[in-house]
């Protein structure tokens, strides 16, 4: 659900913006650049200072013993899980803390109104730099090979994350399909408090709805007219509904 950007916002152009007024090939170039400059320091440090830890590594057996592993699958399901109440946390306190100069702009421009990088788009990289040397020092035996489950499992979860925030709720693809996924009940729930999220435009204190793959059933459609921001949320309220707990305000809005 997303909402229309402010007018002092679309007054200043592209002020808040990563790119400073360059063209958006140019924005996009710098940026995968970068990134991948970034992430691929691990594998050219160890490629020009340990070589023969990658000529060394026996590629096919390790992928292959990894694949037939059950426990392999496990950490993949318990770190992707684990990943929604961390990107609360992240999303809550830091996000909408210290970093809130950094993540301000996506709420400025919720509809992505204007075709540049945002200062809010390279916030992944907070999770892909380790993450890819964590995958690396697993391929080359420093790190035990389930490492690399642990990074998996934090891949699916970005994937995820990606299409769900930056497609469902916020329509910056224009993707085909995802007008029949937004019509599922659950996918109607998660960008319903997703938009209440972003109701206080631009607001580093917004109060609810940190989560991003999972919504308690107070934002269902017929429940949510009678919720009431004023409580501050804990992760332990939005996610206590999986587990049997409900806080009062949810009770009375039934």
């Amino acid at each position: 659900m997303a909402t229309s950007p402010r007018p002092d916002v679309a007054a200043r152009g592209g002020a808040a913006v990563a790119g400073g007024g360059l063209p958006l090939g140019v924005q996009a170039a710098l940026a995968w650049a970068i990134s991948f400059l970034l992430c691929g320091l691990p594998w050219i440090s160890v490629a020009v200072f340990a070589p023969e830890r990658f000529a060394d590594f026996p590629w096919t057996q390790r992928v292959a013993g990894l694949l037939r592993s059950p426990a392999h699958w496990m950490i993949m399901a318990v770190v992707a899980t684990a990943f929604e109440p961390l990107t609360f946390l992240i999303h809550k306190h830091v996000m909408h803390g210290c970093l809130w100069w950094v993540h301000e702009d996506h709420h400025q421009d919720t509809a992505y109104m204007r075709p540049e990088l945002y200062r809010n788009d390279f916030f992944p990289l907070v999770f892909a730099v380790p993450c890819s040397g964590v995958a690396c020092f697993a391929v080359v035996g420093i790190l035990p090979v389930y490492a690399g489950s642990v990074v998996l499992g934090g891949l699916l979860y970005g994937a995820a994350y990606l299409y769900v925030h930056e497609e469902i709720f916020h329509r910056r693809f224009g993707l085909p399909f995802s007008t029949a996924a937004r019509r599922q009940p659950y996918i109607k729930r998660l960008a319903t408090a997703h938009g209440m999220h972003h109701s206080n435009k631009g607001e580093a204190a917004c109060g609810v709805a940190f989560g991003f793959l999972y919504a308690p059933p107070r934002f269902e459609a017929d429940r949510v007219r009678g919720f009431r921001q004023g409580q501050e949320e804990t992760l332990l309220d939005y996610y206590g509904p999986l587990f049997g707990r409900c806080r009062v305000s949810d009770k009375s809005s039934e």
